[in-house]
């Protein structure tokens, strides 16, 4: 997870700006959820969380402005064969 506020409308508008930011830039897939009263972007779908975790060292090294946002929550995820 590379965003979540709940801050309403800013946290929205935010979510949606990172997820076209990173489009160009990550080749993972980039999830945008509301759970409220949170809004989410969420990357990638990761077998384990080795696999995550080191997406995530890898991540933060590319954008440190994110370290603080960027964490490994676990999920249901898609995982291709």
């Amino acid at each position: 997870q590379i965003f979540s506020s709940n801050h309403q409308q800013l946290a929205k508008q935010e979510a949606i700006r990172l997820e076209k930011d990173m489009q160009s830039k990550i080749d993972v897939p980039i999830y945008v959820t509301y759970v409220p009263p949170f809004w989410k972007v969420r990357v990638g779908d990761f077998a384990t969380y080795t696999e995550a975790q080191e997406f995530k060292t890898n991540f933060v090294q590319q954008f440190p402005e994110l370290m603080g946002d960027t964490y490994v929550v676990r999920d249901q995820v898609t995982v291709k064969q």
